[in-house]
């Protein structure tokens, strides 16, 4: 019973280091966005456009790619 215990203990561990912690980008379908809300307009960066995702603004590349 430890055994069983501790390799499941184990593979949580290792899915949890193969997971990235944090991630600045977040995909929807055909537009990458910065993971970050603003309370107003942002100045994006050139190549990104200022857009709002409910109540917050941030920065989207849309992408050409499926």
């Amino acid at each position: 019973m430890k055994f069983s215990i501790i390799a499941t203990i184990a593979s949580f561990a290792g899915a949890a280091l193969a997971t990235p912690l944090a991630t600045p980008l977040e995909r929807r379908q055909n537009q990458v966005c910065w993971r970050i809300c603003f309370n107003g307009p942002v100045p994006c960066s050139p190549g990104w456009v200022s857009v709002v995702q409910g109540q917050c603004h941030t920065c989207c590349r849309f992408s050409t790619r499926p």
